[in-house]
């Protein structure tokens, strides 16, 4: 991992499983494209709001390419890891992302490991992107969920930020206010 990354702190689960966290890397995407794999059905389609049963690989590498090749200024991943026999896995990744420099409201997007969730990953993952937002300077967070999105939705209203949701159509916007926290 290069330098200039900062480290965060490892967490113990209740079942002793050890997670730790880091930013993600342009060399990440075949971790990114296992983690994928290793998500359900439903929980794809939480996270894209659409099916992609049938997706080829070709794209859902290109996908994961795409999303590993992060350009500091405006955008930022971390995720969550488990490491076994000198193996890395991914079992969460949050994100935020910003249409230009200047912006102080970034995009941000959630998904932890089916096999991962209700173990307070999301928790951990949300705290560090908040406490990166603030050193970039981003003052808002926003996203779109989906309102069956019940984890996510439970996540944020326990996350004690200020956060409002609003429903547009068949999705719920939901705002985080960094500043706040």
């Amino acid at each position: 991992m290069p330098e200039d990354f900062p480290t965060y702190p490892a967490v113990k689960l209740t079942d002793h499983t050890t997670i730790s966290f880091r930013r993600l890397q342009a060399s990440d995407t075949s971790l990114l494209v296992d983690f994928y794999d290793h998500l359900s059905e439903e929980t794809r389609f939480l996270r894209f709001q659409f099916h992609t049963e049938g997706m080829s690989r070709e794209k859902i590498f290109a996908y994961a390419q795409q999303l590993t090749d992060i350009d500091p200024e405006t955008a930022l991943a971390i995720v969550a890891v488990y490491q076994e026999a000198q193996q890395e896995t991914f079992v969460g990744v949050i994100r935020y992302a910003k249409e230009n420099v200047q912006d102080r409201t970034a995009e941000f997007a959630i998904t932890v490991r089916d096999d991962f969730q209700q173990k307070k990953i999301g928790t951990h993952l949300l705290h560090l992107l908040i406490e990166e937002a603030k050193k970039q300077e981003v003052d808002f967070l926003t996203g779109m969920i989906l309102p069956s999105n019940t984890s996510v939705v439970k996540l944020l209203k326990k996350a004690g930020e200020k956060v409002s949701f609003a429903s547009e159509g068949v999705q719920t916007h939901v705002h985080i206010d960094v500043r706040s926290t």
